[in-house]
């Protein structure tokens, strides 16, 4: 879009507005350090204790108790997120030991070099990859969002390091100077959750969260809307919410790679792509449209097949078959775990590939749900003697773990497991 636009303004203006936001900068940073820690310590009750953090408690262990090599790694993530390291004040984490003064390191950084963010993925299909945007395209998507929704205030459902949290949440609400405010009610209880609920809300949530949030709640009140990403939204879901009051319920389908690519709002219908995208004629890939014309649109190849439909619009028709190599072999993880899901006691399996090191062959593990009663002993022997029966050796699953349910983060995207 062209320097001068209106267009162009409003994404500057929100651009000072994130960069000097006290409160946007304190939630992403607190939600960087728990999640990290989270996952170093194999402790997710970091992740609600977080939000009663005091921005002038001390990290250490005077303070909310974190080592060493905690902050180090805390600090790392928080250098990752903002890009520190390119204007050299990284190092200055490491000298302040509290949120408010990282969020002073976070400002002063920003207010002399600021262009992107850089988020990791979930790795609900391999391994975390880091991934950069540039601030103006996750601004685009926050601008365009708002303008549809025109939320009074935000209730989140999603941890604002999140490339979908950190648009929707942290961006969004201060678009156009709205000053929107933000409420994380990610681990607020059922009552309490009913009374808070008033005309105007928007809920940002997944359909695993929203799924969960409606659990607590018997009916919307009236002009309460939701946004939804990250996952597919069934459509008994959004009946079900839309049964029992919600005004609005808007999709964005999207990735960490790309954001944001298309929406809607009516339930089971096509995707409508974002201005700045178009539908390849394959309905393989999308294309990002250049704002330069001289330029060459640059497409994207999607994780999931897409069907063209009318007037542009698009739906999704499912995940591309996720083959990968164990031993030269082409296997698929899907076609396995619907292997699995078929056998007697399984209420639902997870299958993804080990981590090799060292050039290690790449080979299968499985994550198994028994059904209520299901002894877990005799399972796991049925199951490795069917897999030995029915699979090819690349196929077989060589490790099984056991459990109550299937990992996942806090917006439900699958993560691995030992």
């Amino acid at each position: 879009m062209p320097d001068g636009s209106p267009a162009t303004e409003r994404l500057n203006a929100l651009k000072s507005a994130y960069a000097t936001s006290a409160l946007a900068l304190s939630r992403t940073i607190r939600s960087l350090v728990a999640d990290e820690l989270a996952h170093a310590r194999n402790d997710r009750s970091l992740i609600p204790a977080s939000l009663d953090w005091s921005g002038s408690a001390r990290l250490d262990e005077s303070g909310l108790g974190f080592d060493s090599l905690d902050i180090i790694n805390a600090a790392s993530r928080v250098n990752q997120f903002f890009r520190l390291h390119e204007v050299g004040v990284e190092d200055y984490l490491l000298l302040e030991g509290t949120v408010d003064k990282w969020a002073d390191i976070v400002r002063q950084s920003l207010a002399m070099s600021f262009e992107s963010l850089t988020f990791l993925t979930s790795g609900s299909t391999g391994e975390p990859k880091i991934q950069s945007h540039s601030f103006d395209s996750l601004a685009r998507d926050a601008v365009f969002i708002r303008d549809r929704l025109k939320p009074s205030r935000i209730l989140s459902l999603v941890p604002a390091h999140h490339i979908y949290g950190a648009i929707y949440t942290t961006l969004m609400p201060l678009v156009d100077g709205s000053e929107c405010p933000v409420i994380d009610i990610r681990f607020m209880p059922a009552k309490s959750l009913r009374d808070l609920l008033s005309e105007g809300d928007l809920i940002v949530g997944t359909p695993f969260t929203l799924k969960a949030f409606a659990r607590s709640i018997e009916t919307f009140p009236a002009g309460v809307r939701a946004l939804t990403s990250t996952a597919p939204m069934s459509n008994d879901l959004a009946q079900s919410l839309n049964d029992m009051g919600l005004e609005t319920l808007l999709e964005v389908y999207g990735a960490s790679e790309t954001g944001g690519i298309g929406w809607r709002t009516g339930v089971g219908t096509p995707f409508r792509p974002f201005p700045w995208w178009s539908l390849d004629t394959n309905a393989s890939t999308v294309t990002l449209l250049p704002e330069d014309l001289s330029q060459t649109p640059e497409p994207m190849v999607l994780q999931d097949r897409i069907t063209a439909e009318a007037d542009g619009c698009f739906s999704i028709a499912g995940r591309k078959d996720g083959g990968q190599q164990v031993g030269g072999v082409n296997v698929f993880p899907s076609k396995i775990e619907a292997y699995l899901n078929a056998q007697p006691g399984v209420a639902e399996s997870a299958v993804r590939g080990t981590q090799p090191s060292n050039g290690a062959t790449n080979r299968l593990k499985a994550f198994i749900v028994p059904e209520s009663n299901e002894d877990a002993s005799d399972l796991l022997g049925r199951l490795e003697a069917a897999c030995r029966s029915d699979l090819s050796t690349p196929e077989r699953p060589v490790h099984f773990t056991i459990g109550a349910e299937i990992p996942t983060n806090e917006i439900g995207k699958r993560l691995d497991w030992s």
